[in-house]
């Protein structure tokens, strides 16, 4: 099964997206490993990541967070279609 490896300039920002989406109730807390995101968890990954830049102000989350989560979720998305994943919050055809 492939993986996707979440790049190591976007990890803090995740990290402080999860734990808004956490502390907003916005997403369930998930434990992924962000060296080997299976599918799953990666879709779990790109739905927070579109919770929290959907909601947060930019006093939660800067602008530098923003677009690093924006590439990350670009490319979570573009992988997951490459490998049969549908999008996310798309029902399977």
């Amino acid at each position: 099964m492939s993986t996707y490896r979440v790049a190591e300039p976007a990890r803090p920002a995740v990290e402080r997206a999860t734990r808004y989406a956490v502390g907003r109730r916005l997403w369930p807390p998930a434990d992924v490993d962000l060296e080997a995101l299976t599918a799953r968890h990666a879709a779990q990954l790109l739905r927070a990541i579109d919770a929290v830049c959907g909601t947060a102000t930019p006093e939660d989350l800067p602008f530098e967070d923003y677009a690093l989560l924006d590439e990350l979720g670009a490319g979570l998305a573009d992988w997951l279609c490459a490998h049969g994943a549908p999008a996310a919050g798309r029902p399977a055809a």
